[in-house]
């Protein structure tokens, strides 16, 4: 299974447990396996 090594959003080492990979600087947070984007918003 692929994991991430480093949080995409500040680049700080992730850290997992059983089904989820989280980082504890930022708070991004992904199930083990997948990747989570939020939505982008844009702006006129």
């Amino acid at each position: 299974m692929m994991k991430l090594e480093k949080c995409p959003e500040c680049n700080s080492e992730l850290n997992e447990n059983e089904h989820v990979q989280f980082c504890r600087t930022c708070g991004y947070w992904t199930n083990l396996g997948t990747v989570r984007f939020d939505p982008i918003s844009l702006l006129d």
